[in-house]
């Protein structure tokens, strides 16, 4: 059996348009909660180079434990250093160019 190849990046960026969550019957008596998100157009780039600088991750040696959720909110500055390294630009800075 080969070692699975880890796969550490963000590769998605956007923004809730909605309100709030709302559940979907998936069947099997499987029920998650959803939202509704605008995508950006975005590529994948590694988390740890940027582990240093966002401040949403406060214990940086175990710095995979805060994406255990796989969807969550964070602060403004985090945004946008991620925002400008998956983009090249700020969606919050630069609206315009999200529309």
């Amino acid at each position: 059996m080969d070692k699975a190849e880890l796969y550490q990046k963000f590769t998605a960026i956007g923004q809730v348009t909605d309100d709030d969550p709302y559940q979907v019957d998936m069947g099997d008596m499987f029920k998650p909660f959803r939202r509704n998100i605008n995508y950006f157009d975005a590529k994948h780039i590694d988390i740890k180079p940027l582990v240093p600088s966002l401040p949403f991750i406060k214990n940086k040696s175990s710095w995979g434990y805060v994406f255990r959720y796989g969807f969550l909110e964070i602060d403004q500055e985090s945004f946008e250093i991620i925002s400008n390294n998956m983009m090249r630009f700020s969606p919050v800075l630069d609206l315009e160019r999200c529309i």
